[in-house]
């Protein structure tokens, strides 16, 4: 074991394992303290010393190894105590011990050794996404007051979609998480990926999370059982790219079905220092227009983080009619069924035939909403293919009349900023069902932020031109009756 004392740390070891490795109660040992590869080495021949100094800084010591007595049998007791022992072994409160003939090798825990950097790592504001999509988790975290600095995402139209939603300041690796993991692990640096940043999101692919995935159904086995073997590779490798960069904080989105196989990630998390924090988020329970629940999981290091509290109905910040164009607008008249058009049910062929079938089903029918609802349900990214759940809004007075949403009507709902949906737009060229899956695959940004605003840890705010400044202000902006937040100006990303 290894504990803090007043003069430093100690090192107590003791047992019949240390008599396999050949040291025995009352004999002599040397004991190497390697400062440079962070290390203790106990040798029974002094000769070795020399051989396993890695620099001019490695010390060696005779010691006199104690014993017990139990049962007949006498048990060495190795008792090492010293000032500089604490920093030998990088910070680290507890160690690991590798027993070899004639040897024993004392290392730092690898997670402790991780837990110190990231304690005593220098401040920053850095941001780095993996699964980036349009960049929706990085506009929350840039409007909280990080700064993105690195996005992953492997599907070129989405990464041309976050390029220009970040204004071609945020450098997007065209990889899977996979290949960016491997070429960290054979070539550490190779992706110029950032050291102890304060944050990095992932939202890992929802699929096999989901029944309603298209690859999702592949996985499901007969009678609702899941086989978590073919869902672990994503999590696999946003770990490992975790452990390359080994950030302040951590969060990771998915469907709600997430967490009920996350455990081994969220585990590992924990063994490596991190203090979970786990919750369903619905926009829609804290004053949004939108309703699209996640499930949410936060690591940080620090003490002190909390998920925003739900706000009651009545001090709703949105109404869903002031995030819908008008029924009668313009601006739908020229719209076709999939771009957002208004269709009847009654018409006998087309996108009308096919839901009227849907409508009034019990099980798995279409998701119909209204103007007066208080939330609009939740975008899927195969809307524009009229996915028969919808969701269609109806007409308020032609009750056989219903469209999808639009577009602008879902970068509103979505809380995305006017100038940054129309840089997605032009990146997009306008093409309807590449913009709807891009949405549809992207988060509600105003809870993330809220949600980002409150992880704690020490952070200095960088600018691109590397100067420093004090975070952004929290800046209330009033929406009705209930107060929605934002750390910059919308037109400002």
């Amino acid at each position: 074991m290894s504990k803090v004392t007043r003069s430093g740390t100690r090192i107590y070891l003791e047992g019949l394992w240390i008599l396999r490795s050949g040291f025995e109660a009352w004999g002599e040992a040397t004991v190497i303290l390697d400062k440079e590869r962070g290390r203790v080495v106990l040798l029974l021949d002094p000769d070795m010393a020399d051989t396993l100094s890695s620099s001019a800084s490695t010390t060696a010591v005779s010691k006199k190894i104690s014993g017990k007595t139990k049962r007949g049998k006498a048990i060495p007791v190795i008792d090492i105590e010293r000032q500089d022992l604490r920093e030998i072994l990088g910070g680290a409160e507890s160690v690991v011990v590798q027993s070899r003939r004639g040897q024993l090798v004392i290392t730092p825990a690898e997670a402790e050794v991780l837990h110190h950097e990231r304690l005593t790592a220098k401040p920053n504001n850095y941001e780095v996404s993996l699964y980036s999509g349009a960049g929706f988790l990085s506009l929350a975290a840039e409007q909280a007051g990080a700064r993105p600095v690195m996005a992953v995402e492997k599907w070129d139209r989405a990464a041309d979609a976050f390029f220009a939603a970040h204004s071609g300041r945020v450098p997007v690796i065209e990889s899977g998480v996979e290949s960016v993991a491997l070429g960290e692990r054979r070539d550490p640096g190779r992706f110029d990926l950032p050291r102890n940043p304060w944050l990095l999101t992932a939202g890992v692919p929802c699929e096999p999370y989901s029944k309603l995935g298209g690859k999702g159904l592949a996985v499901w086995r007969e009678g609702g059982q899941i086989d978590p073997h073919l869902l672990a590779d994503q999590a696999f490798w946003t770990l490992e790219v975790i452990l390359a960069t080994n950030p302040i904080n951590v969060l990771i989105e998915n469907v709600k079905g997430f967490p009920k196989y996350a455990g081994p990630l969220t585990r590992a998390l924990e063994v490596l220092g991190y203090k979970i924090h786990v919750a369903m988020i619905d926009p829609s329970d804290h004053g949004y227009a939108s309703g699209r629940e996640r499930a949410v999981i936060v690591a940080t290091t620090h003490d002190g983080f909390q998920f925003p509290q739900k706000r009651s109905s009545k001090l709703r910040g949105q109404r869903l009619s002031d995030m819908l164009l008008p029924p009668d607008s313009p601006q739908l008249s020229g719209l076709n069924v999939r771009q957002g058009g208004w269709f009847s049910i009654k018409d006998k062929s087309g996108i009308g035939k096919s839901l009227a079938g849907w409508i009034g089903r019990k099980s798995h029918g279409a998701t119909t909403f209204e103007y007066t609802d208080a939330r609009v349900p939740a975008v899927t990214k195969s809307m524009h293919k009229g996915n028969p759940q919808g969701p269609y809004l109806r007409h308020p007075r032609k009750r056989d009349l219903y469209r999808l949403l639009t577009v602008e009507e879902i970068s509103r709902i979505h809380g995305v900023p006017p100038a940054v949906a129309k840089r997605i737009d032009d990146a997009s060229e306008g093409n309807y069902p590449l913009l709807t899956q891009l949405y549809g695959q992207g988060v509600h940004v105003p809870i993330f932020r809220e949600i980002i605003e409150r992880l704690p840890g020490a952070r200095r705010t960088i600018t691109a031109r590397g100067t420093v400044r004090n975070p952004a202000p929290v800046v209330p902006i009033y929406y009705g009756v209930g107060p929605l937040y934002s750390a910059l100006p919308w037109g400002a990303l």
